[in-house]
């Protein structure tokens, strides 16, 4: 009993060590042990100009294709896997976030239009020609623009407080960034990083001191690369609500009551515009549902896609 006693002591004070010591590495090796356990697997592959990184699972249901906002990555979606179990998910590290890179020489191209045109490539690597699209924020955007180009492939679009609806205004704290065009979601000290953490979440969750000091390191790197997107964003962009106008693409509009990165209201007007889109305003949730209620989003998004297999099914029954 006591050698047991010094074994778990010793692993306890390792674990301990490498946190604090090593806490990108430790913070590596939890969330690879967390996408394991949920039954998703890592993927990387050259496509085109980009080095992609992906998670998969191997169910057998209709594919879910789930696209992170800015300075996310795919881990933003990982939570809901048991809600969404019974589908086929593929969420890929747009570049230049988590590890997927653009190898080509020269300055890259992160335009919403050519993010798109990415995601294509994986889909076309992947042999997947028929999926479900969902999309947060920055990731709304690029879902948006592919359903634009590529409406034969969706068969449903799931829009978590997309990027952005252009006709509604911004929140007013934004107001002198953007007149001088500067991007307003931009990290450059601790405090910067606070103040996104306060925007992204109607309640600011517990993130432990080093995954925290990990993340703002990540954000730093690619300074360049998010203002760049950014500035794709608003100033060489329609708004979503043009690209879908009269979308008859089914459509699931999910956006927090409490966001204050983009304006709730964008939630009605993208609907508006739309021929087949419902919407929920879920009270208390900011603008990363699926990260701040992962189950409560979760169920949501598996309810619509459900409904939307049994009228798919009730069609080729009908037509046959």
């Amino acid at each position: 009993m006591q050698t047991l006693f010094v074994v778990l002591a010793i692993i306890l004070l390792a674990a301990l060590l490498l946190w604090f010591v090593f806490p990108a590495t430790a913070s590596s090796l939890i969330i690879n042990s967390g996408i394991r356990a949920l039954g998703l697997r890592q993927h990387r592959a050259q496509i085109g100009d980009t080095q992609f990184r992906w998670l998969e699972s191997s169910a057998k249901g209709p594919a879910l294709v789930m696209v992170h906002g800015l300075n996310g990555d795919a881990s933003n979606w990982i939570m809901m896997a048991p809600q969404l179990r019974a589908y086929r998910l593929i969420i890929p590290d747009m570049p230049p976030f988590g590890e997927s890179r653009i190898t080509s020489n020269g300055e890259a191209d992160y335009s919403m239009h050519t993010q798109a045109e990415r995601l294509d490539a994986l889909m076309l690597h992947l042999g997947v020609d028929k999926f479900y699209l969902a999309g947060n924020s920055m990731g709304g955007y690029i879902t948006g623009d592919y359903a634009s180009n590529h409406a034969d492939k969706i068969l449903g679009l799931l829009l978590l407080s997309p990027g952005a609806v252009k006709s509604v205004s911004f929140a007013s704290y934004f107001d002198a960034d953007l007149e001088a065009g500067l991007n307003p979601l931009r990290v450059e000290n601790p405090e910067g990083m606070e103040r996104l953490m306060e925007l992204c979440f109607s309640k600011q969750p517990f993130v432990p001191a080093p995954l925290k000091k990990m993340a703002y390191k990540r954000m730093l790197s690619i300074n360049k690369e998010c203002d760049m997107i950014f500035h794709n964003m608003l100033y060489e962009n329609p708004g979503i609500e043009v690209m879908l106008a009269d979308s008859p693409i089914p459509t699931l509009i999910y956006w927090g009551k409490e966001d204050k990165v983009l304006n709730p209201e964008g939630g009605p007007a993208l609907q508006e515009v739309m021929q087949n889109a419902e919407l929920i305003m879920p009270e208390k949730t900011g603008h990363v549902p699926m990260l701040e209620y992962p189950k409560v989003t979760g169920k949501a998004m598996a309810a619509f896609i459900s409904k939307q297999e049994a009228k798919l099914h009730s069609e080729t029954k009908n037509r046959n």
